[in-house]
């Protein structure tokens, strides 16, 4: 199986009463850990600024414009490998990521931003943190929580 490295933005899109946004990828669209719940995000095209993915991959994954909002660079360490399905030619290949991960504040209650599911997400929620334990994240998500003390 071929492995591939990816360098991935993501965003902890927090609203202003403290609820995180949460998608759920379609797991018949071959990205990697489908089924679970994941903060947007996603690769870095060659020759993009972190900052230009982050508001591209929101955008496209929720609908929702960064751009002016300020985003916080919280954690680079973050790392995961998935096996997914190469768009391109069928087969399965081993997806190594490096996560850089940036807290997201918006000026609303998550119940007046609203949410269009584009790309790869096909359900979204706004968690409280102590609703986070309720939903099968991601390992990576699982392990940033688990940094800020959110699980």
């Amino acid at each position: 199986m071929q492995t591939i490295h990816r360098d991935c933005v993501v965003g902890l899109i927090v609203s202003s009463d403290g609820k995180i946004l949460l998608g759920k990828k379609n797991p018949r669209a071959g990205g990697v850990y489908p089924d679970a719940w994941h903060l947007p995000g996603g690769g870095i095209e060659p020759g993009e600024s972190h900052h230009d993915a982050l508001v591209r991959e929101v955008k496209e994954e929720t609908g929702i414009n960064i751009i002016g909002i300020q985003a916080d660079f919280i954690d680079g360490a973050g790392y995961g490998e998935s096996t997914k399905t190469d768009k391109a030619t069928g087969e399965q290949v081993l997806c190594r990521m490096t996560f850089y991960t940036y807290r997201i504040h918006l000026p609303y209650p998550a119940a007046n931003i609203r949410v269009r599911l584009e790309s790869d997400l096909v359900e979204a929620v706004w968690a409280s943190v102590p609703e986070l334990a309720n939903y099968w994240l991601t390992p990576p998500s699982m392990i940033l929580f688990s940094k800020l003390g959110y699980i």
